[in-house]
This record gives structure tokens, sequence and C-alpha cells, in this order.
């Protein structure tokens, strides 16, 4: 479904008590300096370039085994990954509608697995306090959901990654705002009615065992969609 700026009402009604994914094209974003500032590289390589973060290089379950964790400063980070990303894209956004993504092509026309850089599920407004005024989190519009304000966003988290960047179908065990800020991310979702058909509680290896792995919640589908 897809909605302008709905009302609290209309999303708790609408929605949030029928869990049907809803897509709010405008409303909750207006405002957020974090639009225009996000966008420049080079300001976020200005601010924040000292600090280090956690980075996932190459793809989860690619079968050649090239994912890897590695810790990294902004500044390396934008260097080496979102930097040539940006350049990649660029002529792709100047020939495109705008509703197109990596994500859609074949896997073979995905940039090579160790030019992909993701900073993933991270706190980063924790790290870089300056960044969380640059935003607002839907507070208000949670806690009218859940009639407790102590219920509102429980958690605020920063994904940053190149072109090429893919995640498994999975599910999580919270409900999400997604806000895409700048860039662009194409998104697949199913119906829970299909969890059985998604096989989400196979493991993807079995090699993976249970202990530390990706698929240790048992919240990714070995389904390549």
């Amino acid at each position: 479904a897809r909605v302008a700026a709905p009302s609290k009402e209309e999303f708790k009604d609408g929605y949030y008590v029928k869990r049907v994914p809803v897509v709010i094209e405008k409303g909750i974003t207006q405002g957020w300096p974090a639009l225009e500032k996000w966008r420049d590289l080079s300001w976020l390589r200005r601010t924040c370039g000292h600090r280090v973060v956690p980075v996932e290089v190459g793809r989860h379950h690619d079968g050649k085994g090239q994912w890897r964790e590695q810790r990294m400063t902004v500044a390396d980070f934008i260097d080496t990954y979102m930097g040539p990303s940006v350049e990649r894209c660029a002529p792709q956004a100047s020939d495109d509608s705008g509703d197109s993504s990596a994500a859609d092509k074949p896997a073979a026309q995905l940039p090579p697995a160790e030019t992909v850089g993701y900073v993933g599920q991270h706190q980063l407004f924790e790290q870089l306090p300056h960044l969380a005024p640059d935003f607002t989190p839907p507070t208000a519009m949670v806690s009218h959901c859940t009639g407790d304000r102590s219920h509102g966003v429980t958690a605020t988290n920063a994904w940053l990654g190149s072109d090429g960047t893919v995640t498994p179908l999975h599910f999580d065990s919270y409900d999400n705002f997604l806000v895409q800020v700048a860039g662009f991310k194409y998104v697949r979702l199913y119906h829970p009615s299909a969890t059985e058909r998604l096989h989400v509680h196979e493991l993807l290896h079995p090699e993976d065992g249970a202990d530390g792995s990706t698929t240790a919640q048992g919240n990714i589908s070995p389904v390549d969609c």
C-alpha cells in the first residue's frame, strides 16, 4: 500500500492494526536537514571521518566465502566503497526514471563482491550524536499505535551501503520504519502467510551451526529471491 502523509489514526487503523506494510510517500521526513546534508559524502567525511565503524565487506551467502567484517574509519569507508559506488551509479541515475536499483539486476551484473561495503544496523547516532538533530523519528505515531508513550521508537540505527549490497530474505522481531535518506534501495516484502513457503527456519548452510552465525536466530530464508 502507498499513502501520502497519513494521520496517526489513519496509520494505526489502516495499517498497523491490520499488519499491512505501507509506503509513506511524504510527510514523515518533511524538514529533515539529513535529506540534504547526508547526501554530501565530503561533508560526512569531514565531520565523521575520524570515527571507526564496523563494515561488512562482500555479500552474505554468495557461496564463495567472500564475506567478512572489519573495522575502519568512516573516511576509509567512504574512500574505498561509497565514493566509487557513487561514481558507478552516476550514469544509471541520469539514465533511469528513478525506480530501478542494483538489486533488480541479475547477480552476474552486480559489482564484484570485493567492492561492496556495508555499515549495517549500526547505532551510529549514539556514536555520532551530532547527526541526531538532522532527523526526527516518528515517536508520536508509534506511541499512538502502542497506546503507551514509553513504547515509542525503541531503537534508531543507520545503514550505509555501496551499490550491490544484498541482504538475504529475512524477518525481524520488531516493527520497522525504514527511511531512505539518500540513494536508492529495492525492498521486497512478503505477507506473513507466506512464511511456511519461504522456509525461514532452515539454515542456509549446514556448516553455519547455531553459534554466532548470521543464521543463528533462525530468521533468514534460504530462498534466493
